[in-house]
């Protein structure tokens, strides 16, 4: 195994498999801030550890590879999402995972052929299987059940993740993702839940800090006017739905109000205040 300064975990206590060593020790080696590893060096071996070769005849007339192109791709973003929510949102290693995925774009596409798919083919870098390890492990973090919970940072780890493919145009549905958090926002008046108030509200600032000008732009925009469940109880259905200028100043405000909260920490504090500093920004640009 690489040496791994950064402590990351595959996540999984069998032995990895030959794809699973190649991304970690990968990321070991790419992701510290230190590294002498450039993101396009490092995205062309993982392009150099695709398979293209063809599967060969077992014994028993099955084919057989080890690593076929399917199998490498789910293996290759499933240990990706693993690795991610251990990168702190605003820290170094965080911004050279994106500066690897932005590589990996620029690197020749191989068409996969998948008979699940209409045109029977899929790009192996950022689509298809990209976005389904992403959506994968989005699902499998669990919410915080208390105080520094390892979920809580996980979550908001992720939700980095998600604010930095805005900014970098990696990953489009990106609005509705960024709504859902913001619901934290429109809780009941009174947030009586201590980890509620810590973990969930902190994610929506995540967003905020890192970026305020598009969540604007969608404000300005209207974008998301048909999700009309994604509020939570303080936002009233006959008000505007989905992303809105009115819905952007009532956010303010509870950032305003829920920061001064009794059972807030001093990291809570901040982050409201982060937040609505970003936001002010975009409305005196």
């Amino acid at each position: 195994m690489a040496p791994n300064p950064l402590g990351l975990s595959r996540e999984d206590p069998h032995p990895p498999s030959p794809v699973e060593k190649t991304v970690f020790d990968l990321l070991c080696t790419y992701l510290p801030p230190d590294s002498s590893l450039t993101a396009i060096e490092a995205a062309k071996q993982l392009h150099d550890a695709f398979p293209s070769t063809p599967p060969k005849p077992r014994d028993d007339d099955e084919l057989y590879r080890p690593e076929t192109l399917k199998q490498f791709l789910f293996e290759l973003w499933e240990m990706m999402f693993r690795i991610v929510p251990q990168l702190h949102w605003r820290g170094e290693p965080m911004q050279r995972f994106i500066s690897l995925l932005q590589a990996m774009e620029s690197l020749p596409k191989i068409p996969v052929k998948d008979e699940d798919q209409e045109t029977g083919y899929k790009e192996w870098s950022l689509h298809g299987y990209f976005i389904c390890g992403l959506d994968e492990r989005w699902r499998q973090i669990s919410a915080p059940e208390e105080l520094g919970d390892k979920c809580d940072l996980k979550l908001r780890n992720f939700n980095g993740l998600l604010a930095n493919f805005t900014n970098c145009g990696i990953y489009t549905p990106w609005d509705y993702e960024a709504l859902l958090s913001m619901m934290s926002l429109e809780t009941h008046q009174r947030i009586g839940h201590k980890v509620l108030l810590n973990s969930t509200i902190p994610t929506a600032t995540v967003w905020f800090i890192l970026s305020a000008p598009a969540i604007y732009t969608a404000c300005q925009e209207r974008t998301c006017a048909d999700k009309k469940r994604t509020r939570g109880r303080l936002w009233k259905a006959d008000q505007l739905q989905g992303f809105s200028i009115p819905r952007w100043k009532f956010w303010r405000r509870r950032l305003e109000e829920v920061k001064s909260h009794a059972d807030g920490t001093e990291e809570f504090r901040t982050l409201c205040q982060e937040a609505m500093d970003a936001m002010d920004r975009c409305e005196e640009a």
